[in-house]
């Protein structure tokens, strides 16, 4: 099963894009950043082609902001989404047609991929370093109320959120 997870952005961050399949392991196959400004049609006809070279797939996107109109061009185009609005809540649900996932949810399931050795990534992709400066840039803090927010400590997380974003798709039951 492949999962490809979708981070978007366009004139300051970028859209981020991450294929993993699941076999024994989570292996990333593909990450990329679609440069700066490309435009968002440009953008669904890419994650379009993507999906439809991998029969079966999960495309799942972050749906908050950006995200909904992406999404609804993808559904006109009859291609199946899994939309998720990342929050900063502590329970996963299905809420209108979009799953409702906390940002720690993500968080935890991809460093629990990376610790347990569950994920690999290839060294010969193009955006390796960058995923893994990311990566050890990546941090919790914690709210006077104890909840934990997650990001990067630099200007990007996309590639990262990317990333989670195809690790829970692989892992999760999305069916609503």
């Amino acid at each position: 099963m492949f999962a490809i997870g979708a981070d978007l952005g366009q004139s300051v961050d970028y859209t981020a894009i991450g294929i993993i399949e699941k076999t024994g392991t989570l292996d990333l196959r593909h990450i990329e950043r679609v440069p700066l400004g490309k435009s968002y049609t440009s953008v669904v006809d890419h994650l379009a082609a993507l999906k439809a070279s991998l029969p079966g797939s999960r495309l799942v996107i972050d749906n908050t902001g950006v995200g909904r109109p992406v999404r609804d061009m993808l559904t006109e185009r009859g291609v199946d989404v899994v939309p998720v609005s990342i929050t900063s809540g502590r329970k996963t649900r299905y809420v209108d047609g979009s799953w409702r996932v906390p940002k720690q949810v993500f968080a935890r399931g991809l460093v629990a991929a990376l610790e347990n050795g569950g994920l690999r990534i290839a060294k010969a992709l193009l955006y390796t370093d960058a995923l893994k400066a990311e990566l050890a840039d990546f941090q919790a803090t914690f709210t006077d109320k104890g909840t934990g927010v997650f990001g990067g400590k630099r200007e990007h997380d996309d590639l990262v959120i990317a990333i989670a974003l195809a690790v829970w798709g692989v892992s999760a039951s999305t069916g609503a």
